[in-house]
Order: structure tokens, then sequence, then C-alpha cells
């Protein structure tokens, strides 16, 4: 008897890519099944005048059913039928199946019904020529010259000042603050260090200290924001006794060679520019070579033409949110606490993931498409490479790993060499605008 009974369509729209397969076990295989299942189980069940595990399977079925070791060997059979059944099938199938018993008999052995999905027909047009924007990678003067004063920032000095507090300075001063004439809470502190123009206080407070000097005092008037985080402070006056005790003031270092050889490696300040140079250029050439990447991306599904089922999305959802779940679990955070403490629930963060789910679908098919458009092919040579990967993250063999691949497994990879084969191809032949 064939292994696949019958394909039938779910829905003769067939946009939803959704489709019925009716397979089955055969009896004989249902029935070692069974036979493993009572052997594995046996011991589980009581018959009055059989030792415990030594009763017979028939006396077991007759006593609890005959239905009693058939979950069991359904799950055994299942695996291998289904596997068979969508090869048979012929079908592209891109979704892990819903799949239910229909009926169970000694003549049919186990009927299952699965509901697939299968991908979806692709129109991408001209792939070829995909527009991208012009990057501009060589560094600019001002931009070495930010380099160099976040340095010279880095290792300034923090000198007293014999004058008046003025915009950027740091003053250490005591305060406490009062409403209607009372302290009140968090409004009070010592030797408190505040850079004026910094932004750190209340608006109008820093202002007011410009002009003071050390060992001044001085009442700063202010007014809290109606949405400040203190809600028994938030919208009301208050007044802020002051007293400055210091005033200091941050000198940079001159840029010279003694300067580059204090922050670098290098004896001149025109090596250091240099490096600083080179450095720059990489990371803009970096960041040209992704936006150019995203340009063409965008570009090609911009082309796409596809009915997507929906169940395609939700996988991809499913995916993230596994990996977000997973993520948390490996740093030691209870998943559902976490979320809680942030306000979040499963319907937020599938909410959150569903627009770069739907986008890794329509490029994972839109590249699919490519690749098949093109010929690519993924070689011997690609696998290996690709095993050889895993296998360093894991610190095995990459042959050995390879061969333990089962054929899903190695399908996937395929797949993940074709894509990435269809995503150079596609940016290689980009032309800029």
């Amino acid at each position: 008897m064939s292994v696949v009974e019958k394909v039938e369509r779910v829905e003769e729209d067939t946009s939803k890519c959704k489709y019925r397969l009716t397979f089955c076990a055969e009896p004989k295989k249902f029935e070692e099944a069974c036979e493993l299942s009572y052997q594995k189980n046996k011991g589980k069940y009581f018959i009055q005048g059989f030792r415990q595990g030594k009763a017979p399977r028939k006396m077991i079925e007759i006593q609890y059913g005959k239905g009693v070791f058939y979950e069991d060997a359904v799950e055994r059979v299942l695996p291998e039928a289904y596997d068979a059944a969508a090869a048979e099938s012929g079908l592209d199938i891109v979704l892990r199946p819903s799949i239910e018993v229909s009926e169970i008999n000694a003549e049919k052995g186990v009927v299952f019904v699965a509901e697939v999905y299968v991908k979806p027909q692709v129109s991408l047009g001209d792939y070829i020529g995909l527009p991208y924007g012009k990057s501009d990678t060589e560094p600019t003067e001002e931009e070495i010259g930010e380099r160099v004063d976040r340095d010279r920032d880095k290792n300034a000095r923090t000198i007293s000042a014999e004058r008046p507090a003025q915009n950027g300075d740091i003053v250490t001063i005591d305060y406490t603050g009062y409403i209607d004439g009372e302290p009140f809470e968090g409004g009070e502190a010592k030797d408190h260090d505040l850079t004026i123009g910094s932004g750190s206080f209340v608006g109008g407070f820093e202002e007011q200290l410009a002009g003071m000097s050390a060992g001044e005092e001085k009442d700063v008037c202010v007014t809290f924001p109606e949405d400040y985080h203190g809600a028994e402070v938030a919208g009301k006056p208050a007044v802020f006794r002051v007293a400055v005790k210091d005033v200091k003031y941050r000198e940079l270092p001159e840029a010279d060679d003694e300067f580059a050889q204090d922050v670098s490696e290098f004896d001149t300040l025109e090596e250091y520019r240099k490096d600083i140079y080179e450095k720059i250029k990489t990371e803009k050439t970096a960041r040209a070579k992704r936006e150019k990447e995203d340009a063409v991306m965008r570009a090609l599904l911009g082309k796409l033409i596809a009915n997507i089922p929906e169940a395609m999305y939700e996988n991809a959802v499913d995916d993230y949110v596994r990996n977000y779940m997973d993520g948390l679990y490996q740093r030691g955070y209870d998943p559902e606490k976490y979320m809680s403490y942030f306000g979040m629930t499963e319907e937020t963060l599938r909410e959150r993931y569903r627009p770069q789910a739907e986008e890794t679908v329509k490029s994972r098919l839109a590249l699919e498409a490519v690749a098949e458009a093109e010929g690519l092919e993924a070689t011997e040579e690609d696998m290996a490479e690709e095993a050889a990967k895993f296998a360093a993250a894991y610190k095995v063999d990459a042959g050995m790993f390879l061969k333990g691949l089962d054929a899903k497994t190695q399908k996937s990879l395929k797949q993940d060499i074709l894509t990435r084969k269809a995503f150079e191809f596609v940016v290689e032949k980009a032309v800029e605008e």
C-alpha cells in the first residue's frame, strides 16, 4: 500500500497555499509499534494473577481497552510516515504541519490527516541593476578633529578657577531646597559637583549659578515641571539655598606630538591623525556596505509579488519570540517575571517582532526565487565550509558534523547557502544612483 493515500486541497483558493495531506502508517508497522509500546509500558499495569510487568499484552488490552498502547505507538510511527508522505506528495512544504489521527483499524493501520502549507509562487520582475545611493567613505578634517578632541577631552585636567563661575565650569555646591518654606525630601546635598550647562538640574537652576564665586551663597528660585518624576514637587515653585564651595574648569591638552605619545602608540601627531583617518575610513566603508545592502534588499522586496500565507508570518514570529525567551533563560531570568516587570505580554512581544518576521519571510522568498532563476547551487565545498563554521562553534570534527545531519537539516543548510549566494548576486549586480 502506498504511504500516501491522497492529497486533497483544503481551499479551492490556491493563494492560501494550504493543502490537506492524508496518509497512513501500514498495519504491520503500527502493530510493531504497539508491541514495542507494550514491552516498554507493561510494567505500569496490574493484572490479577500475574506478577507486575509479566501480564500478556492481550490480557492488558482486555482489561484496559484495545487502544491502551495506541497513543505511544502513534507517536512512534508518525515521524517516518509523515516524512515519507511529504516526500511522495511532491509538495514544497514550508511549515511544521498540524496533524490529527483520522482512523485506527487493523485493515488500514493509522490514518493521519496533516494540514500543510506550501511555498507560494513568487514573481520578482527584473532584479538586475537594483539601485542604491552613493555613500562617501572619505574621512573629513572635521571628523578627524572630532576624534582628536574626544581624546583631548578624556585627558583634560580639572583646575580650580580664581574667578566667577561660567558656562561649562564645574561648581562644587551644598544646597537645600524649600517648598512653602519647608525642606522637602531629596532636595538636599553636600559637596555636589555640577557642570553648568549640563542640564542635570531642573530648568533655570544652573543658569543662576553663573557669576558666583567660591564662598558665595545665593537663593535660587525655580519651578518644577508639571511632568516631573517626583509627584510631591511636580509643578511647584521651590527655593534652593546654595553655597558655592569651589569653581573649577577643565583644561584640554594641546594637540601635539607629546599628546599623541600619551594617548596612542605613535610618536608624532601626524602618525596619530593618520591612524584616526584609517579607522574612520574603515568604519565609513563598512557603514556604506551595510547601507548599500539594505537599499538593495528594500528595492528587491519592492519587486516581490507573492500571496504569502499568514501562517508563514506567524511561524516566523514564533521563532523570534522563542529566541527572545531562550535568551532570557540563558541570562538567568524568569521570562514571565521579567516581562511582567517591564509591562510586556506575549501579545505585545509578538506585535514588536511582527515587522521583522514579515521582512524575514519576504526576504527569504525573494532570495530563493533569485537563486532558482539564476541556477545557483550549494556545492559540496559550500556545505563543507558551512559545516566547518558550526563544527568550530561546537568544537567537533567538521566531517563528522556534516555526516551527522539528517536530510531535513541538510536541506535547511543548503537553503541558507543559496539565499546567501543570491544576496551576494543581487548586491554585486546593483547600480549606484
